[in-house]
């Protein structure tokens, strides 16, 4: 669903205001992704849109057992040993290009960097707080907007990893909401994260089984 090689160079987007600033923008009508990077060239993957069921929604576009593939890997999975640290989250494994969407409806907290030139989305869902991670966020998502399920969050795009080839995948952590300051605080061991840190793989198996089931 998705064509690593549709690049196109900025010459070929005459008035687009993106140009050179890095972002995603989403088609509605045709669930074509479009990825701008601040070197002036952008590439153009075709989503499948989002799976939504009830108030719920899968977080990437993608049907493929992502999720069954990335745990069967044992560092996707949370409270993985890291270097210094546990795993704060799980890993669902998807190519770049592929689109991320909000699980449920909520408020956008912050967009930041996050790690090796991906960022991420904090999302207070009211009963939970999602946080998206190594993406390349939408234009449209700014701090204190409105999101619904199924809203275009982001897109996935691959990172240089340690042995020279590339990764790309959504990072999900997700907190209770209980709890204040900032969600990374690598005083607090072993997680480095925010009291109220809560573990997703129950929740995101639940997700699947809505989701997943039409």
């Amino acid at each position: 669903y998705w064509n690593p090689n549709a690049k196109s160079p900025a010459s070929t987007k005459k008035g687009d205001t993106y140009l050179g600033k890095k972002g995603a923008t989403y088609d509605r009508q045709t669930n074509e992704v479009t990825l701008y990077r601040e070197n002036g060239t952008t590439s153009k993957f075709q989503s499948s849109g989002p799976m939504t069921e009830g108030n719920y929604t899968y977080p990437i576009d993608t049907k493929s057992d992502t999720y069954n593939n990335s745990r069967s890997n044992p560092s996707a999975l949370y409270g993985s040993r890291r270097d210094e640290r546990k795993h704060a989250g799980c890993d669902l494994y998807a190519p770049e290009g592929t689109a991320v969407f909000s699980i449920t409806k909520g408020t956008v907290m912050s967009v930041g960097s996050f790690y090796k030139g991906t960022d991420e989305i904090a999302i207070n869902h009211n009963s939970f707080i999602g946080r998206y991670c190594e993406l390349i966020p939408s234009f449209d998502i700014k701090p204190g907007c409105k999101v619904n399920s199924g809203d275009f969050l982001g897109v996935i795009v691959s990172m240089s990893i340690k042995n020279g080839g590339n990764n790309s995948m959504l990072h999900f952590e997700m907190y209770l909401g209980n709890a204040s300051g900032k969600l990374t605080n690598r005083n607090n061991p072993p997680f480095k994260r925010r009291s109220d840190l809560k573990n997703p793989t129950m929740f995101l198996n639940n997700l699947i089984a809505k989701t997943w089931s039409f």
